[in-house]
């Protein structure tokens, strides 16, 4: 993987972001935008969440989970209402990415279920 693959993968400069969220805002958030999330694991039938769980443990509604997200979606109307104590890191997210390949030395893509979505 190359630098340019990289830039490829992600061109637009987004930053890290952190932030904390409801419990039952964050189920909102996961219906509403079908995110691809590392820890969290999650089943969409038709309308409804079926299925939502943070590190093998369902989602309590009103705990206060803590996340980590890009500066794009942070900034999308019906994610900053619902996400609280939001702090930009100001680190570029592309950085993070090349880090996390350096350490890794080699990435084997696999689907994971972490997603399902059922129409």
């Amino acid at each position: 993987v190359t630098y340019g693959d990289l830039l490829t993968m992600d061109p637009f400069g987004n930053t890290i972001v952190t932030f904390k969220v409801m419990g039952r805002d964050l189920k909102t958030l996961l219906l509403k935008w079908k995110p691809s999330v590392s820890g969290i694991r999650y089943k969409v039938k038709g309308a409804e969440l079926s299925e939502a769980t943070v590190g093998g443990l369902a989602i309590a509604d009103t705990r206060v989970y803590e996340g980590v997200t890009n500066s794009y979606l942070a900034s999308q109307i019906g994610f900053k209402e619902v996400i609280t104590d939001i702090v930009d890191t100001k680190k570029p997210r592309l950085d993070a990415v090349k880090k996390y390949l350096k350490k890794s030395r080699e990435i084997v893509p696999k689907y994971d279920g972490r997603v399902e979505i059922i129409n």
